[in-house]
């Protein structure tokens, strides 16, 4: 198993390094309080104030292909948080382009 990030989420100026899952079996106090953990999901709201924009324009850009297609849980709709900031990192590209570069990250067609 690779020592992938936890929180991958830091400012570029930031010289603390990630915490790795080892880490935090050899030091269980390293373990941050969840009230620190981003989200794994958010709903329409909370992607409205992740990306500073009006929930309406995201409906109309989820409905264009602007962003990433949310995942359905039970009657709502949800986006993965990582995968939100991985887009935006990536340059917010169309649902397609992202859906591609996802694709050839796993090595599939």
């Amino acid at each position: 198993m690779s020592a992938e990030p936890i929180l991958p989420l830091r400012p570029a100026a930031d010289p603390t390094p990630p915490i790795t899952v080892e880490a935090l079996r050899d030091r269980p106090e390293a373990v941050p309080p969840v009230t620190m953990l981003p989200p794994l999901l958010v709903d329409m709201a909370g992607l409205s104030q992740l990306l500073s924009r009006s929930e309406a324009s995201l409906y109309r850009d989820d409905s264009a292909g602007r962003i990433p297609a949310g995942r359905k849980l039970g009657g709502s709709k949800r986006w993965v948080y990582s995968e939100i900031v991985a887009w935006v990192e990536a340059g917010m590209p169309c649902r397609r382009t992202w859906e591609a570069m996802k694709a050839a990250r796993h090595g599939r067609k």
